[in-house]
This record gives structure tokens, C-alpha cells and sequence, in this order.
């Protein structure tokens, strides 16, 4: 029995999807709840001189709308969306290695628990195995 391109990538689709509502609930919160943000990266009451920052943690949170959009337009259909799979595998595979770097060469396990890091550090590689093995092959016709 040959599978449709629904069926073979169902758990492709409601990967995309989980990560659409995570991100889209990430850019909302940049958005909306920036000092709440700026409250949990430990920067206490000195963030009102940093006005930048708080426009900086804004334009995330458009970006992060942005990319929620790609991701709900992959999971419609990822045969079609390829690249964006791909895209956001990269993405989630640089964000990693940006935790790794800043883990062993800015030593942020004094800031932050490191088995914290570590653990968000195997669940991007984790994710982004996923999405790489789960990518669609081919041409889809």
C-alpha cells in the first residue's frame, strides 16, 4: 500500500506545529512582556536605563512571529516547504552551538545552572535530528 504524502509525514506535521505554537507564544511574550523577559534574565531593576535592549527584545518577538508563520505553513505541507524545514533544523543547530560556546568560552554556568544549559542544549540537537530525519525525500510527486 503506497502512503500519501499526509500520512508519511504526519509526525513531521505536528512537530512543525508544537514548535509554531511554542515560537508563536516566545514572539508574543518578547512583544507584550518584555520587562518580564528582562526580569528573568536576572537584570533586576537596572534595565529602565536600557532602553534599547527592550526595543531589541521587541524586534525578536516580530522576527519570532515571523518564523511561527513559516513553521504553520510547513506543517501544512512540508513536501512543498522544504527549505523551511531545513532552515529551522539549521537554526535550532546554531542555537545549540551558540550554547555550547557560551557554556566551555563565556563560562554562563556561573550565571545559570549548567545542567540547565546542558539539558536545553540536547533538546535543540534532539529536535533538530528530528527534523533533518523526518525530512521530507525527493520530489513529492
Amino acid at each position: 500500500m503506497v502512503q500519501t504524502s499526509s500520512q508519511s509525514h504526519a509526525t513531521l506535521k505536528v512537530l512543525l506545529a508544537v514548535l509554531c505554537v511554542l515560537i508563536a507564544i516566545g514572539g508574543v511574550v518578547c512583544l507584550f512582556a518584555t520587562r518580564l523577559v528582562l526580569l528573568m534574565l536576572n537584570m533586576g531593576d537596572t534595565f529602565e536605563a536600557v532602553v534599547v535592549l527592550l526595543y531589541v527584545f521587541k524586534a525578536i518577538g516580530v522576527l519570532a512571529l515571523f518564523i511561527a508563520y513559516l513553521l504553520y505553513q510547513a506543517a501544512r505541507d512540508p513536501v512543498r516547504n522544504v527549505a523551511i524545514v531545513d532552515g529551522t533544523a539549521g537554526l535550532i543547530l546554531g542555537g545549540g552551538i551558540v550554547d555550547i560556546f557560551a557554556l566551555v568560552f563565556l563560562h554562563v554556568g556561573v550565571f545559570y545552572p549548567t545542567w540547565l544549559i546542558l539539558t536545553r542544549i540536547l533538546t535543540r540537537i534532539a529536535i533538530a535530528t528530528a527534523l533533518i530525519v523526518l525530512r521530507p525525500r525527493g520530489t513529492g510527486t
